[in-house]
């Protein structure tokens, strides 16, 4: 009996000091193995900010049984020597749908078809489940091939957040280790959060735009609460309740209602974040962001109001500033000026401070691969540049560990190296944050990958070197100016061609006595090339197709060659000669361009130029070598569109203007004060509060602020809901646009309120927003709450032309009218009737109506509520629209051009 305990003992230690390598896929332990591992002499970081030196990491069974520095190793733990390594709890990724099988699709919930080209609903459809598909469940559609979590697991990653994309409501995530174990066994939690995302999905049905989207959500929402109500009445056996229809998007969107699942919603943008939080606001929940590009800027807003941020890391290389503008020759593709270059900089590390500011805020904040094209590896990039820009290296550790497991729900488990925690670990090179680091082990649910650079596989261990005849050859340079001769049917053609080279990409100009045009589509593959020269313009332009080839030795050709295609017949022949490169002296007869103004560039904006332009056509034999300095270039950017008094706080005093009053006489040398937004006095001499700033306005007119009451400007994302004829439950106010230029311009002409319309494509558009001016604050400020709300209606030609969609004709477009309006008036009877039902008989349960956005506009139109803005022409069409109003005692408030 004692040989047999010797023998297990002998055994035992033999396992531990011939341990079995993985390096690349986990293989399950069969039969009886011990699997422990005793991690020694690392530098631990056991959570950011926290470090062990010459410590021991103790791995049982996929936990971590013990950390610190003076750690006896058990017998039984395979020993593995991280002298000169940094062990760190295994990395996070917060959002990747990468992982996720495409070809298992959602189930479809769609409800019975309609043919749109025969009836224009005036109703909601409760079953449409367009770019709805909440139920689906990512946990059921992880690709399981081989290697498929490998990026990530070079990359230190031992979790990601499978999380579906790419529809306004895509399903649920579910967070699963990189073991590649089964998913039964993978998965740490099977259900998340759910994917959510307000955009404009395009195409032809409904929604089209970003604010039918909203709309879309916006009722699918109330649907669920709906849906809930007739479920509790008709299992409480309650009389007279039909039976509600089994709908799994319904349910998914109740956990979301009930906050017992988290909604994360893809948002970067300001406009974009503010939007998806005063969305959720409406139905009382907090959201996840995910993007958060412009996070930073509304801090305030999401710390209140949502549960965190995950943002996708996407920097782009540093943009470079060139500070001397040399010269250059005049093609379609010169560098920005220096405005624009220093612009394009500090925006790009304004948004990198961004990730910092957040981070320190104390609101969860984790990163995601999702969106980046190599993922993990490009995360781990991101995140470098970040660190080399100024964000700590210990705060940028949060985000890929403790921070993100907290915003998952798992900082029990996952996120610090900790005494029975998960053993989810990452054993480095050298400090994560530096370039050269790499990862040399990873420990995810008990499995070990080895990562080492000299275990070669068989096939590489195998494969011999390139010969120098197999290496790729350096790129081929075609830049310069080249006298080109082509063979036409009419006899030869000589022309001019100087072409630039970015890499493979060609670009350039053509010149002949034929005509001149642009190099377009050019580009370089190993020997071969290909250019397309455009003559002329619009529908008039001409292609010529040149292609040609040049010897493998022959990396900077002095003579090319091959055949052109053109639209007039077959191909011909061309080649071209490099011509000597010239010393940098203007041309005798060059086009000129001429930018004059102060050359010491104190002017951010740029005074305007004295001469702007003067051509002259060039000798044909002669190339265009033109030099400019496109450091002059006038440029606006959104810097320039800045308050040049910031914000009044209400009180203000334009003093001694020309004032025109429009309703009386114009007053000349004359002040205006303004109190908390309001005009409180108009004279001369007006006493002047202490806190009101003063504006000389001497010489100057002042007059009441243009009003625009037809505009469409500040709307994203599509001002035409046009996949319905009806669709007065869409709102501009959802959309508003509050970074787009035409604003700022606008004010420049005088205009300071505007009424933003939906489109005229419709019969029935959507409603209408007025805000006012106020450049560079929010959407929510510059809407006006009490104005009276429109909606846009239409006629004719531009709502009837759709063969897609009823109406075709004139008389459909009536038709459409009284169908709209007799379903409204029935809508607001049955609410009518369960209200009184109520009042009467309070006790008794009974179903309210469905609540249908669509039907309450409209019935608002007749309730004197809302208020119709109809875009027409033609006098019988504004006849007849009057007639079907004033059936209802509906007044129309306004006929549009």
């Amino acid at each position: 009996m004692n040989f047999i305990r010797l023998l297990g003992v002998f055994l035992l230690i033999s396992l531990a000091a011939f341990p079995q390598k993985v390096s690349a896929q986990a293989e399950r332990n069969v039969g009886f193995a011990v699997n422990a591992y005793a991690l020694t002499g690392a530098r631990v970081v056991t959570r950011p900010g926290t470090v062990l030196e010459n410590a021991t990491v103790l791995v049982r069974d996929g936990l971590i049984e013990a950390v610190g520095t003076d750690l006896k190793v058990p017998a039984d733990a395979e020993t593995i020597d991280c002298k000169g390594m940094q062990i760190y709890a295994g990395f996070i990724d917060a959002a990747a749908s990468s992982l996720i099988n495409k070809d298992v699709k959602p189930p479809v919930t769609n409800g019975r078809k309609v043919d749109f080209g025969r009836y224009a609903l005036a109703a909601t459809r409760p079953d449409n489940r367009n770019y709805l598909s909440p139920e689906y469940q990512a946990n059921r559609a992880v690709l399981e091939k081989k290697n498929s979590f490998l990026s990530h697991q070079k990359a230190g990653f031992t979790s990601v957040h499978l999380l579906p994309q790419g529809k306004i409501a895509s399903g649920q995530g579910t967070l699963i280790s990189t073991s590649e174990f089964p998913v039964r066994e993978a998965t740490l939690i099977e259900s998340t959060m759910g994917s959510f995302r307000l955009y404009a999905p395009h195409g032809d049905i409904y929604p089209s735009t970003l604010m039918g989207a909203v709309a879309h959500l916006r009722q699918s929402l109330l649907d669920t609460q709906h849906y809930e109500q007739h479920w509790g009445l008709y299992q409480d056996q309650s009389a007279f309740i039909k039976r509600p229809p089994t709908d799994p998007t319904y349910t998914a969107l109740s956990e979301i209602l009930h906050a017992k699942q988290i909604p994360v919603f893809t948002a970067n943008s300001r406009d974009e974040i503010l939007r998806t939080l005063d969305f959720c606001h409406e139905f009382h929940f907090k959201p996840v962001i995910l993007g958060g590009a412009e996070a930073h800027l509304c801090l305030d807003r999401l710390k209140t109001d949502s549960r965190g941020v995950i943002f996708q890391l996407n920097f782009s290389e540093k943009p470079k500033v060139e500070e001397k503008a040399e010269s250059k020759q005049l093609t379609d593709d010169l560098p920005d000026p220096l405005r624009v270059q220093q612009e394009k900089l500090k925006l790009w590390k304004e948004r990198i401070q961004g990730v910092k500011i957040l981070a320190e805020s104390g609101l969860p904040v984790a990163v995601a691969s999702e969106s980046l094209k190599n993922h993990a590896a490009d995360l781990m990039a991101q995140l470098r540049i970040a660190v080399s820009e100024g964000v700590p290296a210990d705060l940028a550790l949060r985000l890929l560990t403790a921070d993100a497991a907290k915003l998952l729900g798992i900082e029990q488990r996952l996120g610090t190296i900790e005494t029975g925690k998960l053993a989810h670990l990452v054993v480095m090179s050298a400090p994560w944050e530096q370039k050269e680091s790499q990862v040399r082990y990873l420990f995810v649910d008990g499995a070990k990958f080895d990562f080492e650079d000299k275990a070669k596989t068989e096939k590489e261990k195998t494969k011999k070197p390139d010969s120098p005849q197999e290496k790729q050859p350096a790129g081929i340079d075609l830049a310069g100016e080249w006298g080109v001769e082509i063979q036409s049917a009419q006899g030869k053609v000589i022309g001019q061609l100087q072409l630039s080279q970015d890499k493979n990409t060609l670009r350039g100009t053509f010149s002949s006595e034929k005509g001149d045009g642009k190099v377009t589509s050019g580009k370089i593959e190993k020997e071969q090339f290909s250019f397309t020269v455009a003559i002329g313009a619009g529908e008039h332009s001409i292609d010529l197709q040149f292609k040609g080839s040049v010897g493998k030795a022959d990396l900077k050709p002095e003579k090319i060659a091959g055949k052109l295609k053109s639209a007039f017949g077959t191909e011909t022949d061309w080649s071209a000669i490099r011509k000597a490169e010239k010393p940098n002296t203007a041309p005798a007869n060059p086009i000129q361009l001429s930018l004059e103004g102060d050359d010491d560039g104190d002017d951010p904006i740029g005074k305007p130029a004295e001469k702007v332009l003067v051509a002259e056509k060039p000798d044909v034999k002669q190339t265009p070598t033109t030099k400019i300095d496109y450091h002059k270039f006038n440029t606006e950017l959104e810097s320039d569109r800045v308050r040049r008094f910031g914000k009044t706080s209400g009180n203000l005093l334009l003093k001694n203007g020309t004032v025109i009053t429009v309703t009386g006489e114009t007053l000349k040398q004359t002040s205006i004060l303004v109190k908390q937004g309001k005009i409180s006095a108009i004279g001369k001499d007006l006493k002047v509060p202490t806190d009101t700033i003063v504006i000389d306005v001497t010489g100057l007119y002042v007059m009441p602020g243009i009003i625009d009451t037809h505009s469409h400007i500040m709307i994203t994302e599509g001002i035409n809901e046009a996949s319905q004829s009806i669709v007065p439950e869409v709102r501009v106010k959802d959309v508003v646009n509050t970074s787009d230029a035409s604003e700022y311009r606008a004010l420049a002409g005088g205009v300071t309120a505007a009424r933003l319309f939906h489109g005229s494509a419709n019969v029935i558009g959507g409603q209408d927003a007025v805000v006012k001016l106020k450049h560079g604050t929010t959407a929510r400020e510059h809407i006006l709450h009490d104005a009276p709300q429109g909606v846009k209606f239409a006629l004719g030609e531009n709502v009837k032309f759709r063969t897609s969609r009823f109406p075709n004709t004139r008389m459909g477009v009536e038709a459409t009218l009284q169908r709209a309006f007799m379903e409204a008036v029935d809508y607001r009877r049955q609410w009518q009737e369960y209200e009184k039902a109520q009042k009467t008989n309070p006790d008794q349960k009974r179903l309210p109506p469905r609540r249908d956005l669509r039907l309450e506009a409209l019935a608002d139109i007749v309730n004197h509520e809302k208020f119709i803005h109809s875009h027409c022409y033609r006098a019988d069409e504004i006849l007849m629209l009057l007639r079907v109003a004033s059936h209802l005692g509906i007044r129309v408030w306004s006929l549009q051009h």
